[in-house]
């Protein structure tokens, strides 16, 4: 049937009216209103009067604000339209326009634009919906001229996964379309995701000049078999406020992109080859992180120069703003370079530190003396001489001996059930230390002098390597000052190992005093074996040594007055006796909540 041409002013004046007025009036009734409207247009076939009609549904009466906010949601969720390798069926020499293999096709939030005329119009009047496109490489290339069309002349954000197959040839073309000259001076931020070194060569050679609109880059390469500079022109790119670099590394240290206006700081060169001529000196590192006067986050993995720093090189002073810092050496020369870079660096109090240093796992027979560097200290003595450093800035209050992992932290609160868990993220902590060396036999090789005993008001023991300290007697003799713990965490299994506690006093400079004599909390911890031997390890281990320790104490007058278990051993019939036991409260707390 032919539409009937229907003048504006002869149409039910419902729908001449606004969409948004069904939501603002008061009393209005959806569903009569649009049953009216129905009947008034029953001879009506034009388009445009159905579109209106249509109008007056619930969900476009919603302002354009709220249907912007609601895409948003669904861009998270569904993803941006994107074409895939099939999983199940791989057609041979099936491309589309992009170079595409094996054609699978998600539409994402796209569907929305197509849910009725209100929502498109809305969606495609919206420039910033348009802005932010994932996986690059993977969006249809008849969608991409829509993105820059429609995001006008918003900034971009780019980002580019390495797991996206494509053609060289639809590389070539995408990313000629990423830095086109309509898009060259919008990009915002870029952040590639595992890129081969063979596309991040490609993108390299479009950088031509630098990005003046670039706030944010993260480069993530892919397993590169060397370290690739940034391209010249990129570096000069001058607003710049966070940078990542996986892989790859600045044309030059003094770049203008390692400006004090940056906030967030990554450079991981992540085992790639690199010539130690094209690291910086200690020197370089100390002044390029001296002049970030608003740094937050800073990494750095990999970068430290392996010849002995100048004896004029000055102290590296971090920004009072900084909150994060953390320090990654993947191999045995690396290790002992960082930890010659250790001692410049002067941080505040609230700076949470995470160094990391790590040598080939199969290499188990490797201890620290045997890591060395030519002209410098062994890794032991380094190690030592770092920990002070850390510690003579701030004193620890807890510390935990995890597997292969020395944690300390400070904290708001003095006690508490949660500051014991080996987990990092710990309420109240203000300041962290997470020393992780990755070398078999670390803990016979720690040097606790480094440890200053006397500040600790917690100490916790939650791995089976750990329990190789209690067999040195340079543990029990740091241990004898550590006068002020007041919590003791241990695992179920290992609770004989400390035996010493309840048997005999210490022993300083001739004079004997209680171990631990302001201790008032024990934590019991489940151990690997807590679900097959629970009962046996608390039976034969756990519950003579609480007995002896509380009875001993109790004699001496220094009671302690809790006993904190593990939530997974709640059902052990062992706790019965300790409850019998006066002045002790026992409760359970979820330490290992995978348990």
């Amino acid at each position: 049937m032919p539409s009937v041409p229907v003048d504006r002013a002869n149409l039910p004046p419902e729908i001449v009216g606004s969409r948004h007025r069904a939501l603002g009036t008061s009393g209005w009734d959806h569903d009569a209103s649009l049953k009216k409207i129905d009947s008034q247009m029953g001879c009506l076939v034009q388009p445009s009067a159905a579109r209106r009609r249509n109008g007056f549904n619930r969900w476009c009466c919603l302002p354009s604000e709220l249907l912007c906010l609601v895409c948003v949601f669904a861009q998270e969720l569904c993803g941006w339209p994107a074409v895939r390798p099939r999983r199940d069926t791989i057609v041979d020499n099936e491309f589309d326009e992009m170079g595409h293999e094996g054609l699978s096709y998600n539409p994402g939030w796209i569907t929305m634009i197509h849910v009725c005329a209100t929502w498109r119009e809305v969606f495609l009047a919206s420039p910033l919906l348009w802005t932010q496109p994932k996986d690059c490489f993977a969006i249809p290339g008849s969608l991409w001229n829509l993105i820059t069309q429609r995001s006008g002349q918003l900034p971009l954000h780019l980002e580019i996964h390495g797991e996206t197959t494509l053609s060289d040839i639809g590389v070539d073309l995408r990313l000629a379309q990423c830095f086109s000259a309509s898009t060259y001076d919008r990009v915002e931020q870029v952040h590639t995701f595992e890129i081969p070194l063979k596309v991040y060569e490609k993108a390299a050679a479009l950088l031509r000049k630098a990005l003046p609109g670039l706030d944010k880059l993260i480069l993530d390469l892919q397993d590169p078999s060397h370290v690739p500079a940034l391209p010249k022109e990129l570096c000069l790119s001058p607003n710049v406020t966070e940078l990542a670099l996986y892989g790859c590394r600045p044309w030059r240290w003094d770049s203008p992109i390692l400006s004090p206006l940056l906030t967030s700081l990554t450079i991981h060169l992540r085992d790639g080859w690199i010539s130690p001529d094209l690291l910086p000196s200690t020197t370089q590192l100390v002044n390029l992180l001296s002049s970030m006067k608003s740094l937050r986050y800073l990494i750095l993995g990999d970068v430290f120069s392996c010849a002995p720093p100048s004896s004029d090189c000055p102290p590296c002073n971090l920004p009072p703003t900084l909150r994060s810092l953390h320090l990654t050496a993947s191999d045995g020369v690396q290790a002992v370079a960082c930890a010659m870079f250790i001692p410049h660096l002067n941080y505040s109090h609230d700076t949470r530190l995470d160094i990391h240093m790590f040598v080939d796992t199969s290499r188990t027979h490797i201890e620290h003396d045997a890591i060395t560097v030519t002209g410098a200290p062994s890794f032991k003595s380094l190690a030592s001489s770092a920990l002070r450093h850390l510690y003579r800035q701030s004193a620890p209050t807890h510390l935990t001996f995890d597997d292969e992992v020395l944690l300390s932290h400070n904290s708001m609160q003095d006690d508490g059930p949660t500051l014991m868990s080996s987990c990092s993220n710990i309420p109240g902590v203000t300041s962290q230390v997470r020393f992780y060396i990755g070398v078999f036999g670390v803990y016979r090789s720690i040097d606790f002098a480094s440890i200053p005993a006397f500040s600790l008001r917690a100490i916790s023991l939650v791995c089976p390597r750990a329990y190789a300290l209690l067999d040195q007697e340079a543990w029990w003799s740091w241990l004898s000052d550590a006068t002020n713990v007041r919590c003791l965490g241990v695992s179920v299994g290992y609770c004989t190992k400390l035996s010493r506690l309840a048997r005999s006093p210490a022993v300083v400079d001739s004079s004997r005093h209680l171990w631990l004599p302001r201790l008032k909390t024990v934590h019991i911890y489940a151990d690997d074996g807590a679900r097959d031997r629970g009962e046996q390890h608390a039976r034969d281990a756990c519950l003579p040594f609480l007995l002896n320790l509380a009875r001993g104490r109790h004699h001496s007058g220094s009671p302690f007055s809790d006993v904190v278990v593990d939530e997974c051993l709640r059902g052990l019939s062992v706790w019965d006796t300790i409850r019998k036991e006066e002045n002790i409260t026992l409760s359970f707390c979820a330490f290992s909540p995978d348990m």
